[in-house]
C-alpha cells in the first residue's frame, strides 16, 4: 500500500456546465524522510507513469479497516452494479494488504522506487509491536482489527475489553492525535468483529468502549489528552462513531454529541465559500486549510465529520437501550433533509 499515488492532471465538466481542473505538477518531485519517499513509477503495469510517495504508515489504517468492515454491506446491498464492483475491488485489495501486515509479523511493509517491498526498519511508524516489550499489550486492538480485516478470525490475537493499556496514555502523551489513532483502532476492532460474526469478541469490546469513554469523561489529572482544547469535541465524534458500533450512549454523552452538532452548524451556516463557482465568490486563490472549506476549531466538529451521523443511522448495530438523541427516519430520507 503506497502513502499515497499522485493522481493525473485533468479537468472535467461538472453539474450545470461549470469546468474543473485539477494539476498535480508540483507534487512531481523527489524526497527522501523519515516518514516518507517520494518516487516516480515510470513503468507501472496498471497505470504507466505516475509519481508514488511511500512507507505507508499505520496510522492511517484504523480509519482505512473501519471503512473496510462496512464494504461487505455495499458490494451486496448497492443498486448500481459499478459501486458493487469498485466496492469489491478495494474490500479485496484492503483484506490482501492487511493479511500481507499479519504474515510479516505485524510490520506494514513498503516498496521503494525498484519496486522492492521491505520494512522501514527503526520505526515504529511500521510495527504494531514495536511497544509489547514495554507494554505487553500494547496496540493489541490495531493488531486484533488487521487480523479481523485480513483473515477474518482473530488469529490468536486476545485483547479482552481492547482498553486500559498503559500504551494509550503513553502515545497520547507523545502526541495528542494519538488519541484518535487509539481510539479508532479500538472502534474498528469492535464493528469488524460484528462484521466477521464473532459476537463474543465484539461484546467486550463493545463494554471497552463504555469504560474508555467513561473516563475521558471524567479524566483524572493524568489523562494528558484533557488539555487539549479539541478534546470535548473529539469526545463528540468518537461517542457517536461507537453508537454506530453498538455503544448505548448516556443521556451525558448524548447530550455532548448534539451540542456540538448545534455549535457545528452555527458556526458553518455563514462560511461564505462553499461554491467557489458562486458570483459572491471573488476569483483568487484559496487555501485547502481555510479557504474552500471551513479550518479546523475546537468548538465545531470538523466538516468531515458531519456525516458520521448517516453511518450511525445507517447501521445495522445501533443500541436501542441508548439515549435517543437522533431522528433517524429524517436522516435516511435525503427529500426530508430541509427539515
Amino acid at each position: 500500500m503506497a502513502r499515497n499515488v499522485i493522481g493525473r492532471n485533468h479537468a472535467f465538466v461538472l453539474p450545470g456546465g461549470r469546468r474543473k481542473a485539477v494539476d498535480y505538477t508540483e507534487f512531481h518531485f523527489p524526497y527522501e524522510g523519515w516518514n516518507a519517499d517520494r518516487f516516480r513509477y515510470e513503468h507501472n503495469p496498471t497505470w504507466g507513469d505516475v509519481w508514488v510517495t511511500n512507507k505507508r504508515s499505520k496510522d492511517d489504517l484504523p480509519y482505512w479497516w473501519r471503512v473496510a468492515a462496512w464494504l461487505p454491506y455495499v458490494v451486496e446491498l448497492a443498486p448500481d452494479p459499478g459501486v458493487r464492483d469498485a466496492a469489491a475491488e478495494a474490500l479485496d485489495l484492503l483484506r490482501r494488504s492487511a493479511r500481507d501486515i499479519v504474515d510479516s509479523g505485524w510490520k506494514v511493509r513498503t516498496k521503494d522506487a525498484a519496486g522492492k517491498a521491505y520494512v522501514p526498519e527503526d520505526q515504529d511508524l511500521a510495527s504494531l509491536t514495536a511497544y509489547v516489550d514495554l507494554f505487553p499489550d500494547a496496540e493489541c486492538d490495531a493488531r486484533l482489527a488487521t487480523a479481523l480485516l485480513g483473515y477474518g478470525e482473530p488469529h490468536g490475537v486476545e485483547c479482552g475489553s481492547g482498553q486500559g493499556s498503559l500504551y494509550d496514555r503513553f502515545a497520547g502523551a507523545g502526541h495528542y492525535f494519538n488519541y484518535d489513532i487509539v481510539v479508532h483502532f479500538h472502534l474498528a476492532a469492535a464493528l469488524l468483529a460484528l462484521t466477521n460474526g464473532h459476537a463474543g469478541v465484539a461484546e467486550p469490546l463493545v463494554r471497552g468502549l463504555a469504560t474508555r469513554f467513561e473516563t475521558y469523561r471524567d479524566p483524572g489529572a493524568d489523562e494528558p489528552g484533557r488539555k487539549d482544547p479539541g478534546w470535548d469535541r473529539d469526545n463528540a465524534t468518537w461517542l457517536l462513531r461507537a453508537a454506530a458500533v453498538g455503544l448505548p450512549l448516556t443521556g451525558d454523552e448524548a447530550r455532548l454529541v448534539m451540542r456540538f452538532h448545534a455549535q457545528s452548524v452555527s458556526a458553518y451556516e455563514t462560511f461564505p465559500n462553499w461554491d467557489l463557482w458562486s458570483a459572491a465568490v471573488p476569483d483568487g486563490t484559496y487555501s485547502w486549510r481555510d479557504g474552500f472549506h471551513p479550518a479546523h476549531r475546537p468548538d465545531a466538529l470538523r466538516a468531515s465529520d458531519l456525516a458520521t451521523v448517516i453511518e450511525y443511522c445507517f447501521s445495522p448495530f445501533r443500541n436501542a437501550s441508548g439515549a435517543r438523541f437522533i431522528d433517524c427516519d429524517v436522516v435516511l430520507d435525503p427529500s426530508r433533509w430541509a427539515e
